[in-house]
Formats: C-alpha cells, sequence, structure tokens
C-alpha cells in the first residue's frame, strides 16, 4: 500500500470504472469513461473521455491523483500527457480471468482499500469455481457461438476471455482461427460447425444467425465482454440458461 492511499480517481474506460469499484474505490471516483454505466451511481459524475480521447482540460479540473485507462485501446500521446502532469496512471487490460483479480489487489494497494479488493477477489474465486463445478458435473461439452454483429456477421473466437470463461462449465465456441479473438465469417461456415446454440445480445436490433437445428440464447453483452467480475456473473447465467434448456435435455 501506499504511504497516502490515492484519492481521486477518473477513468477512461467502463471496465476501468467497474474494477476501481470491485477494489473498495467507488467513493473516489470523480471522473469516468463516456460509456461508463456500472455501478449506477458513477452515471452522475463527469465524464471525460475514453480510449479515443480525453477532456483534458476537464480531467485537470478534476484534480486526479490516478487515472486508470485501457492499456489495449489508450492514445500513447494521451498516456504520456497525464504522465507530464504528474499524475498516476494505471493501465489495465486483463487477458485472462486471474488478471482480473491481479488488476483489483494491485487498485486496492494504491486506494489503501486492500480488505474491501480481498473480499471482490474471494467472490470472485467462488464464482470461478461454480463455473467449473458446471463444467465437472456435464457428461458432454456443448458447442455455442457467440454472435457480436450480423452485416457483415461476425463472432467471437475461442481465444476470447468470454469464451474461455464459458468454457470452464462445458461450452465450447467451434470457432478456432488462430491469432484473433474477433472474426468475420461467413453463413455457411457457421453452419459448417455444427453449433448446438448461438448467443446474442439481449438489446440486440438484428436477428441472430440461426439455422434451425440452432437454439437462440439471449445475454447482456455489456456484463459478459467486460473484463470485471460481472463476467463471471454473467458466464454463469448463460450455463445454467443452456444447461435447463430443452435443447440439452
Amino acid at each position: 500500500a501506499l504511504a497516502t492511499p490515492l484519492q481521486r480517481v477518473v477513468t477512461l474506460s467502463p471496465h476501468a470504472t467497474e474494477l476501481v469499484y470491485f477494489a473498495g474505490g467507488g467513493d473516489r471516483l470523480v471522473g469516468i469513461s463516456n460509456f461508463s454505466d456500472f455501478p449506477p451511481p458513477v452515471t452522475t459524475l463527469p465524464r471525460v473521455g475514453d480510449a479515443m480521447g480525453m477532456d483534458r482540460e476537464r480531467i485537470l479540473m478534476l484534480r486526479p491523483d490516478l487515472v486508470v485507462v485501457w492499456s489495449g485501446g489508450a492514445r500513447f500521446r494521451d498516456l504520456q500527457w497525464l504522465r507530464k502532469q504528474h499524475i498516476r496512471v494505471y493501465e489495465s487490460d486483463p487477458q485472462t480471468l486471474q488478471e482480473i483479480a491481479g488488476d483489483i489487489l494491485a487498485l486496492g494497494k494504491l486506494l489503501g482499500t486492500e480488505q474491501h479488493a480481498q473480499r471482490s477477489v474471494r467472490d470472485f474465486n467462488q464464482q470461478l469455481e461454480k463455473l467449473k463445478s458446471l463444467g465437472e458435473s456435464r457428461l458432454s461439452s456443448m458447442r455455442v457461438i457467440h454472435q457480436v454483429w450480423q452485416h457483415p456477421l461476425m463472432v467471437l473466437t475461442d481465444e476470447e476471455l468470454v469464451s474461455r470463461a464459458l468454457a470452464l462449465c462445458g461450452i465450447t465456441n467451434p470457432v478456432h482461427i488462430p491469432g484473433h479473438k474477433l472474426a468475420t465469417v461467413t453463413d455457411e461456415y457457421l453452419w459448417s460447425l455444427e453449433a448446438d446454440a448461438i448467443l446474442i445480445d439481449q438489446k440486440s436490433f438484428f436477428d441472430a444467425y440461426n439455422p434451425s437445428s440452432m437454439t437462440i440464447i439471449h445475454v447482456d453483452t455489456l456484463r459478459l465482454h467486460r473484463p470485471t467480475p460481472r463476467l463471471l456473473d454473467a458466464a454463469l447465467e448463460v450455463c445454467r440458461e443452456i444447461t435447463i434448456n430443452k435443447h440439452f435435455r
């Protein structure tokens, strides 16, 4: 922990806002990214930008001593500018489930909220064990495609973090394209995969690719796609829904 915990936090991505909250720093947030929406109280805070750019004047007015960014999308010149202002920058881009937990613990140390962060990680690990238990109880894995767009037809591959989380409960993503987490594919390609079901955003304005043999499962993609503890909550819901679906009985 720092000798003097950081008190004023700005985030530049939705997942960063959530990680600060789970680390115990929700009351330290003074500015958030344009698309942050959880926890609900943060929506009243000033919005300062996102990975594509930030409002430097507003950030200076908020006087943060910590800015949490998505390192996978933040612009180098923005990070450089923040550091020139002597503002501490924490870069987050979890590629594994354990890196989510690691970010929470690291932020807890910066904020002096280690106990809260540790509780969040314990809860996270409990959800992880529930996913694994569901997987161990299955007699066989289920092949499930995750569609994210219709025209062009875009799907997640088995290398995406969401796919790896769902794999713990026995849900296999049959889309395997080495080196890619997102892929543009054809109807014929998806048909050839002989999947059992397809996931689609519950608020989507487009239809799922839907051969008659597939079951459509509507999911909350905002939770499922952000690398935070809520990803596991959403993954558990998907696993349970697929488990009780008549198609798989």
